[in-house]
């Protein structure tokens, strides 16, 4: 159903090394994964990734993700609170303000796209998530690819990215928090940073300068989201 892959990583803080398995996830419907169409809603698809979890572990988990991930891992978290150790967010889907309302992913072209994802659509991040391949063959594949994945996506956040996550904030009142968010991310806006520190309150909810929706991977920043997520290890 879902690509999994494990990989153990180390950090050195505070004078001691933090060592974890790191597990990631292709979700259903990215990557190698197939199986999106038995998924009627977010929290099916949170159910289906705790039973992946639990092949690989017992003990509490910290759970990180990006995006559409993100929102995964909070519902995740909802579900099974105990079973978290720490929960980090990076650029997550939950929250819909028409204030501020964000790209429509789903009726916008790809080269409307890009510049809303990352700080330079044209620079190294951007080129190797998104190569132009100048085979036509390949040309096809990618859009083919990419409406997949949009109809993936479409299924938890159409027309609107709320997965009601502020109703029930409650449920995640002892699980160690971080949420970070790109000040120029043009698909989860960062004003919406408001909304997830009213709702989640001992929440480290941050604003990365210079990156966009692909905060993770822009600046050196992804170094920073593990550090994160040892640290809310850690704790």
């Amino acid at each position: 159903m879902s690509d999994l892959h494990v990989e153990p990583y180390s950090l050195y803080r505070g004078g001691s090394t933090v060592t974890m398995d790191v597990a990631t996830v292709h979700l259903p419907g990215w990557g190698l994964s197939k199986g999106i169409e038995h998924f009627a809603d977010i929290s099916e698809l949170a159910l289906a990734m705790w039973w992946a979890v639990e092949q690989l572990s017992s003990e509490p988990v910290v759970l990180v993700g990006h995006c559409l991930g993100g929102a995964v891992a909070a519902e995740m978290a909802i579900t099974q609170p105990t079973k978290v150790r720490g929960l980090v967010l990076s650029n997550s889907f939950g929250f819909f303000n028409s204030d501020y309302p964000g790209a429509d992913i789903f009726g916008l072209l790809p080269k409307d796209v890009m510049h809303l994802v990352y700080l330079d659509p044209t620079g190294s991040v951007a080129t190797t998530h998104y190569p132009s391949p100048t085979d036509a063959y390949e040309r096809g594949l990618m859009a083919i690819r990419r409406v997949e994945v949009l109809g993936a996506a479409s299924r938890f956040i159409f027309p609107l990215p709320d997965t009601n996550i502020a109703k029930r904030a409650y449920r995640l009142a002892t699980v160690p928090m971080t949420v970070l968010f790109g000040e120029k991310d043009g698909i989860v806006p960062s004003d919406l940073a408001h909304e997830w520190a009213a709702a989640f309150p001992h929440a480290q909810v941050k604003t990365i300068a210079q990156t966009a929706h692909m905060t993770p991977y822009e600046s050196g920043v992804r170094g920073t989201e593990v550090s994160l997520m040892a640290a809310a290890a850690a704790r």
